[in-house]
């Protein structure tokens, strides 16, 4: 998955990750893609999906920016209400730690 990033050398999953959740933006739009279709073709959903199940307890189901930007809309909503007494019925706060 490294080379796939254009990672020097061969990173921890946890910056495999970060560096997949940044390609979201606009501009890497065409990365994204050619990263989607890399691990469809080589048949590495699964593997991709379990490192995000462990770190997120959240599977993709299609990989897409769209799902990938969800995911991290998410993430940056539970960390800021963190601390703050939310409704247990939260749509945003279920499925991801």
């Amino acid at each position: 998955m490294s080379a796939f990033l254009d990672l020097s050398k061969i990173e921890e999953w946890e910056v495999i990750i970060g560096k997949i959740l940044s390609y979201t933006v606009p501009e890497k739009e065409k990365d994204f893609v050619k990263i989607r279709n890399k691990v469809q073709t080589l048949d590495l959903t699964d593997v991709l999906n379990n490192k995000f199940d462990h770190f997120f307890k959240y599977r993709l189901k299609e990989f897409t920016i769209s799902e990938v930007t969800e995911l991290i809309r998410r993430l940056k909503y539970n960390a800021i209400t963190r601390n703050f007494n939310v409704k247990a019925d939260d749509p945003d706060r279920k499925s991801v730690v």
